[in-house]
């Protein structure tokens, strides 16, 4: 179970910046515009703490009111970055996917409640159980699949249909399972008759001339932003993805994407809010469109991220105050949400708050390695240099748990995941990521009693009950 962001403690001295008559005269702007030295100062020291490497658009009411390309290009760090390279974006290019459908639904040629054995006969017989809409709120019930073992579409489809069961009823439980944007763009292609990459260029990227965007398997280009890790035995990024529809962007046709899907330029209102409804609001769960308010029915706010390998991107777009934050980043830290938490502060002259190191970048390649060193060095860093490190945010662990978790290091996760509730003994998350990971072991007596601790500690908490009722009728 993912949690919301937590706010980290820290803070920096405010510039304070006046405006001259001739400067009021451009009230729309200027109050902002005087933020951009600020910004400039938080983004450079967040290169200077080694948390962000990469890509920076700031907006307000479609004005840019800060820019820059801050690091390198790759590993060798003798490139520098610049506003026309290309990141990828990870989970945000499964809007693509979603859009898609909901296109496809607005011209009749589907619709959301269709078992997707209507327009996908060969899968197995689980497929007449699952709906259409199912795919879009990660309600199917199909299982994760392991990344190590999938290279191309093809791994994932044969794993696919050897999937004997479902993990859950359809439209019963949340479970963010890459599988369902598979048979998304299995869909499209199935219905349009064309490719998958190409019906998005020619129905969503075209339409709002993105022509800085390009979709995988992506062929050799010039202005790429290779990943790049500074953790020892990692190495730098430097083939690219064989599935289709993954997606490498600039900043200013992510921000093309933003716009054109809340001016309704290529779906309408209605099917953007539902995309946008989550499927419970008691706990956290992802929609197609990431995490998003909505108020009086309407979308208010769009926050998506999403990361692969060493890439990782944010965008956040409000609504109500007309802000839009775009970061991307080639040296993944895990740092974006508290550095776009810290600009949105900036921008409205709140106190603000500079992140620290990532405790998950320290730990993970020990952990990787071996799982109870990197145990070990967690806590003899906690010891040594507590200030340095944000101990305070149980995302790190939670995070770094679930990445074992869908690599299928099962006994890896758990025990992050003990390290996680131990740390966090009053954390109704921390229990619940616990109990998915002993559920996925089949270890269910130790599931049940895990999640029934979240449901104590949190007796709103419809994701354990949900998972507690699975578990009894097992």
């Amino acid at each position: 179970m993912k949690n919301l962001f937590l706010i980290i403690v820290c803070s920096i001295l405010i510039i304070n910046c006046k405006n001259s008559p001739k400067e009021a005269a451009k009230k729309i702007t200027t109050d902002y515009i005087n933020n951009n030295t600020e910004l400039d100062s938080l983004m450079q020291t967040c290169f200077k703490r080694g948390i962000f490497n990469g890509n920076i658009l700031v907006l307000k009411n479609d004005s840019i009111i800060y820019k820059n390309s801050i690091g390198f290009a790759d590993g060798s760090k003798t490139k520098s970055l610049n506003q026309n390279m290309l990141f990828n974006i990870g989970s945000i290019s499964k809007e693509f996917s979603a859009v898609s459908i909901m296109k496809l639904v607005e011209e009749n040629k589907i619709n959301l409640d269709d078992e997707i054995s209507k327009h996908l006969p060969n899968l197995p017989n689980w497929s007449n159980k699952i709906e259409i809409h199912h795919l879009l709120n990660y309600t199917s019930g199909l299982p994760r699949y392991n990344w190590d073992k999938v290279r191309t579409d093809e791994d994932v489809y044969n794993d696919l249909i050897n999937i004997k069961k479902l993990e859950t009823e359809p439209g019963t439980n949340f479970m963010y399972s890459n599988n369902n944007i598979l048979l998304r763009k299995m869909i499209i292609e199935k219905i349009s008759g064309n490719s998958y990459n190409d019906y998005v260029k020619e129905n969503l990227l075209s339409p709002l001339g993105m022509e800085s965007t390009f979709l995988s398997p992506l062929t050799q280009v010039s202005e790429l932003a290779k990943g790049f890790s500074d953790q020892p035995n990692n190495e730098e990024q430097t083939t690219y993805d064989k599935m289709s529809g993954g997606t490498y962007i600039t900043t200013n046709d992510m921000y093309k994407w933003i716009s054109g899907l809340h001016t309704e330029k290529i779906i309408n209102s209605k099917s953007k809010n539902i995309l946008n409804t989550p499927f419970t609001t008691d706990y956290y769960t992802e929609t197609s469109l990431g995490a998003s308010n909505i108020k009086n029915g309407e979308m208010t706010r769009h926050q998506h991220s999403g990361s692969h390998v060493n890439y990782e991107a944010l965008i956040d777009h409000n609504l109500d105050n007309g802000l839009t934050v775009i970061l991307f980043t080639n040296t993944a830290n895990h740092k974006l949400w508290k550095i776009d938490h810290t600009i949105n502060s900036v921008v409205h002259n709140n106190p603000y708050l500079i992140p620290n190191h990532s405790i998950k970048e320290a730990i993970q390649e020990k952990c990787k390695r071996n799982i109870k060193v990197g145990v070990s060095y967690y806590y003899q860093l906690k010891k040594e240099n507590i200030e340095a490190y944000n101990f305070d945010d149980q995302r790190e662990l939670n995070n770094l748990g679930y990445d074992f978790l869908q690599k299928e290091k099962i006994d890896d996760a758990i025990a992050i995941f003990e390290l996680l509730v131990s740390e966090f003994p009053n954390s109704a998350n921390a229990y619940d990521s616990l109990g998915e990971a002993y559920f996925t072991d089949k270890n269910y007596d130790l599931a049940l009693k895990n999640y029934k601790k979240s449901l104590e500690l949190n007796p709103k908490n419809s994701n354990a009950k949900k998972w507690i009722e699975t578990i009894e009728k097992t």
